[in-house]
């Protein structure tokens, strides 16, 4: 009976692979940075897919989310400004702009 409990401990224990320390470190480094490529991939296309543009906020920090009326008004007044900072923020907005009836008026404000 002492013979067959001994078989069966020695049985059970399988040999464990020596994995060096190195190859720790490399599976955690070739983790970490495919994770940081998928986590950027994912921001990368968020941002692609924002509603509504920043770009007024250059004129006013309260015109976070503006919809395309407000934005339609802000373009019109700046280009009654007509100086170096107002033309600035209009190229801004129109990299920015998304929406294609102002993007337009935009380019013709600029093109004045």
């Amino acid at each position: 009976m002492l013979s067959v409990r001994w078989s069966m401990r020695f049985a059970l224990q399988l040999p464990l692979p020596s994995i060096s320390l190195s190859f720790i470190i490399v599976i955690a480094f070739v983790t970490g940075v495919l994770l940081f490529g998928v986590g950027t991939a994912i921001m990368r296309t968020a941002d692609g897919k924002e509603k509504t543009a920043r770009w007024p906020v250059l004129v006013d920090d309260d015109l976070v989310e503006t919809d395309v009326a407000t934005r339609r008004d802000l373009i019109q007044r700046l280009a009654m400004i007509d100086s170096e900072w107002s033309r600035g923020v209009l190229e801004t907005a129109l990299r920015q702009e998304r929406e294609p009836e102002l993007r337009e008026l935009i380019e013709t404000t600029l093109s004045r």
